[in-house]
């Protein structure tokens, strides 16, 4: 087991709405292995990418972790859960 980590198969896409605009100061989290689609504030995306995640709140974390964006499984450990 690694520390908690970005899972690999995230992928963080700005927001569109259904006029094709972006919406502004929101994000995107795909994950494509558990197929979770969750919005976020631009700002905790950014971090995300970063790999700041000391720096999101302990909820979204939490909420983030349930969800298999982020993980403390390496990227083996996060396929033999498929």
């Amino acid at each position: 087991m690694c520390s908690v980590r970005l899972s690999t198969y995230e992928i963080i896409l700005p927001l569109v709405g259904t006029d094709e605009k972006p919406i502004e100061g929101y994000a995107l989290l795909v994950n494509g292995l558990y197929g979770a689609v969750d919005v976020v504030r631009k700002e905790d995306a950014d971090k995300l990418q970063a790999g700041n995640l000391a720096g999101l709140s302990a909820a979204l974390r939490e909420r983030l972790m349930l969800r298999g964006h982020i993980t403390r499984k390496d990227e083996a450990g996060e396929l033999a859960d498929t």
